[in-house]
C-alpha cells in the first residue's frame, strides 16, 4: 500500500513526498516508466511521474505557484494576447490559468503523450474543465514537430510547460537552440515567451543552457523566480523573453490568483546573490 508521494531523486540525493489519502492511478505509458496520482490532504489531487529511475513532481491542485507565475508574467506584460500555445502542460494546470485572461480567443496545447492528456480531464481533474474548453486545441505531437511544421498563424505567447528537459529525456531537446530558433519565428514580433527552467539550485545546467540560448534568438530576455512548495529547493526559475515587450512591466491588473499580483510580477525579476554571479558567467 503506497502512503507517500512525490519526489526521488537518487542524484540529487533529495527525496520529498506528501502523505496521500489514496492512490487514484498508476500506470505506464509509451514515454514515461510511469505516471501516478495520488490524493493528499495538503495538496489535494497530485502528479508525479517516474523518468528513469527517478520519481518527478509534476502538479499539485493546491498551492501551485508554478502554473500562476508560468502564465500570468507574460499574460499580463502583454496587452491584449488572443492566441496561446503551450508546450506540454497536458495536465491541463497551465491552460486554466490561461483561460482565466477574458482577451484569450484560442489556445492550442501540444503535449507529447496523450496519456497524461486524458488522465488530466477524468483522474486528475485540477484543470476546472479547461482541457474540454472549445478555445482549446489538443494537439498530440512532439514540440519539435509541431513548431518546425507550424505554418498557420502566429502566436501572441508561447508558454513552455514541458517535463524536465534533463539528457535522455523526453523534453531534452525543448531547450536548444534548433527548437527556439522555431519558437520565434511562429511568434508574433510583438509577443512574448515564458519558458520553465527549472530548479537554479539543482539544475543549474539546464538553467544556464536555456538562459544562454535564449539570449542568442530574442532581443529581451528575463530569469525571473519563485517559490513552489512541492518542488525540490523550493525555489523555481523561469524564463521570459520577446523582441519589443519587457515582460518585468505589467500592463493590466489581475485578480483571479492566489499567488499572483502586479506587485508580485515586479519582484519576481528580483535575484538572488547565486543567481547573478551565475549569469555574470554566461
Amino acid at each position: 500500500m503506497l502512503e507517500w508521494l512525490g519526489e526521488e531523486n537518487s542524484d540529487w540525493g533529495i527525496l520529498l513526498k506528501t502523505k496521500i489519502e489514496k492512490l487514484i492511478l498508476r500506470e505506464e505509458s509509451r514515454n514515461f516508466r510511469e505516471i501516478l496520482v495520488g490524493k493528499s490532504k495538503t495538496f489535494g489531487n497530485i502528479l508525479v511521474l517516474r523518468e528513469g529511475n527517478n520519481y518527478t513532481w509534476q502538479v499539485a491542485e493546491k498551492w501551485d505557484s508554478y502554473s500562476e507565475m508560468l502564465v500570468h508574467v507574460p499574460l499580463c506584460a502583454h496587452p491584449k494576447p488572443k492566441r496561446i500555445l503551450i508546450i506540454g502542460g497536458g495536465d491541463g494546470s497551465t491552460v486554466r490559468e490561461v483561460l482565466k485572461h477574458d482577451s484569450v480567443r484560442e489556445v492550442v496545447l501540444v503535449d507529447i503523450d496523450e496519456k497524461i492528456v486524458e488522465i488530466g480531464k477524468h483522474e486528475l481533474r485540477i484543470d476546472n474543465g479547461a482541457l474540454k474548453d472549445e478555445r482549446v486545441e489538443i494537439v498530440i505531437d512532439d514540440a519539435k514537430n509541431f513548431v518546425r511544421k507550424h505554418n498557420e498563424e502566429k502566436f501572441d505567447i508561447v508558454i513552455g510547460d514541458y517535463s524536465d528537459p534533463q539528457r535522455g529525456s523526453p523534453a531534452a531537446d525543448l531547450i536548444r537552440e534548433e527548437f527556439l530558433n522555431n519558437i520565434k519565428r511562429i511568434t508574433k514580433s510583438s509577443g512574448l515567451i515564458a519558458m520553465q527552467s527549472g530548479s537554479p539550485i539543482f539544475q543549474k545546467e539546464i538553467f544556464i543552457e536555456l538562459f544562454r540560448n535564449i539570449k542568442k534568438i530574442f532581443r529581451i530576455v528575463y530569469p525571473y523566480f519563485y517559490v513552489v512548495p512541492f518542488y525540490p529547493g523550493g525555489l523555481w526559475s523561469f524564463i521570459a523573453a520577446s523582441d519589443e515587450i519587457d515582460p518585468r512591466k505589467p500592463v493590466k491588473k489581475f485578480r483571479n490568483a492566489i499567488f499572483y499580483n502586479e506587485n508580485i510580477h515586479e519582484q519576481v525579476f528580483q535575484q538572488p546573490t547565486f543567481i547573478v554571479e551565475l549569469l555574470n558567467a554566461v
